[in-house]
């Protein structure tokens, strides 16, 4: 059974900048928050740019189709929103829509979706096996 679908990279470049492009929601905060059902999220993604949704389901197990295969994912975020995420989006930090700290506090990484729901590991699975921080402001 799987929990994530992410990757790191390493760079060499000093040209790299932590927040979204214009009309995103900015820098994401360094500290997670627990995702709930009913917490409002949202993203910048490729395709779709800075979109907005609410948590509809938490622990999901679900098969997901990948060009080689079926695999199985557990304790996945369901996130629902009219164009939330759209292929190309994939790899999209997920942060909390709130008021002060609780902010564009990461919740989850997207990884997969359909029309109307959004999958996303949780934030802190994805930086616990890769050993890495988020860089927020």
């Amino acid at each position: 059974m799987n929990q994530i679908d992410a990757a790191v990279a390493l760079t060499t470049t000093d040209d790299l900048q932590n927040e979204t492009p214009e009309g995103g929601y900015g820098a994401p905060r360094s500290w997670t928050i627990e995702p709930k059902v009913g917490m409002q999220v949202q993203k910048y993604g490729r395709t779709t740019g800075h979109t907005k949704g609410r948590i509809t389901g938490l622990n999901a197990t679900i098969d997901v189709g990948y060009a080689a295969g079926t695999a199985r994912f557990e304790d996945q975020i369901v996130i629902s929103g009219n164009g939330f995420s759209a292929g190309g989006d994939s790899g999209s930090l997920i942060v909390s829509d709130g008021l002060l700290l609780a902010d564009k506090r990461p919740v989850g990484l997207l990884f997969a979706g359909t029309g109307s729901s959004t999958l996303a590991n949780p934030i802190d699975l994805v930086l616990d096996r890769f050993n890495v921080k988020i860089d927020g402001n």
